[in-house]
């Protein structure tokens, strides 16, 4: 699966601290996506407690310099 950013959401109106589902709906995927993601380090997330918590800024630098592979299985 790849990740699309939805580019109907515009990041800078997006909070700096986003929760899963946020992510979900911003990438266009599922949340069960997001956390495995992050669970295997591909997207930089910061767990707290039980929930995972990402930077917006963290994630667009992610996905812009390529680093976020594609086609990870949800």
């Amino acid at each position: 699966m790849t990740m699309k950013i939805n580019p109907s959401l515009d990041p800078k109106r997006l909070p700096y601290w986003m929760s899963t589902k946020q992510v979900a709906a911003w990438m266009g995927v599922d949340e069960t996506v997001i956390r495995y993601r992050a669970a295997k380090g591909v997207l930089p997330g910061h767990k707290m407690g039980s929930l995972w918590r990402f930077s917006r800024d963290e994630l667009m630098e992610c996905m812009q310099s390529g680093r976020a592979p594609r086609g990870l299985p949800d």
